[in-house]
């Protein structure tokens, strides 16, 4: 029984920092970039809320995609909303 339980202890560590430590990095263009054309669209950042929220802002062609440059300006909004 005692086996049992270290296993099943263990196992619930490992999914936790499966699933958790990804939660508390930031996301980098290439992570997001599902398709490796170079620019982010919508769908591809739509998983994640604060990027979505300062999407348009980015934009600053208004194309309706981020390019890395565009994509490392959310940074500057941020800072900025601070």
């Amino acid at each position: 029984m005692k086996k049992f339980i270290a296993i099943v202890g263990s196992a619930v560590l490992v999914a936790g920092t499966a699933f958790g430590g990804d939660m508390d990095k930031e996301k980098t263009f290439s992570d997001l970039d599902q398709n490796l054309d170079g620019v982010l669209t919508q769908v591809e950042v739509s998983t994640d809320q604060e990027l979505m929220a300062k999407f348009d802002a980015a934009d600053a062609d208004h194309d309706g995609k981020l390019t890395s440059i565009e994509f490392d300006s959310i940074k500057d909004l941020t800072e900025e909303a601070e």
